[in-house]
């Protein structure tokens, strides 16, 4: 079942919603979901194989959330880290990525490139269970 397990999870969840503008609702978390429809295949398949290892790991995840008036892919709130999966490597979108989401309520901004991962679905995922 979808449940918040831990008190301080609550808080972490009601000052991300109060402070950072978050729309993080219990209701979501530990669910895969798409937020545009544009989004590539690779790019969302990608997205699900980094929620599915946070969950193996029995973290609690968000995915396409919107904290700070951007939406993140992926958001594991027991360890506050944000998960941006990107198409192209672009500095400027790094640094307005990490300049939206500076707060003391994010532990870090972790930026996964398509282009970096390999291409077979079953090595990528052994990648990124290494990566993250």
């Amino acid at each position: 079942m979808n449940r918040i397990k831990k008190r301080e999870h609550w808080q972490i969840l009601k000052d991300l919603n109060d402070y950072l503008n978050a729309d993080l609702k219990p209701q979501r978390i530990n669910t895969l979901t798409s937020w545009n429809w544009n989004e590539t295949t690779e790019h969302f398949i990608t997205k699900a194989m980094v929620y599915k290892i946070l969950r193996e790991r029995d973290k609690n995840v968000f995915t396409e959330v919107r904290i700070l008036n951007g939406i993140v892919d992926v958001f594991n709130l027991d360890d506050q880290i944000v998960y941006e999966i990107e198409t192209e490597k672009k500095e400027s979108t790094r640094k307005q990525k990490l300049d939206q989401f500076k707060s003391y309520l994010i532990k870090d901004v972790v930026f996964i490139y398509l282009k970096d991962l390999p291409k077979k679905w079953e090595e990528r995922y052994k990648y990124l269970q290494k990566i993250l």
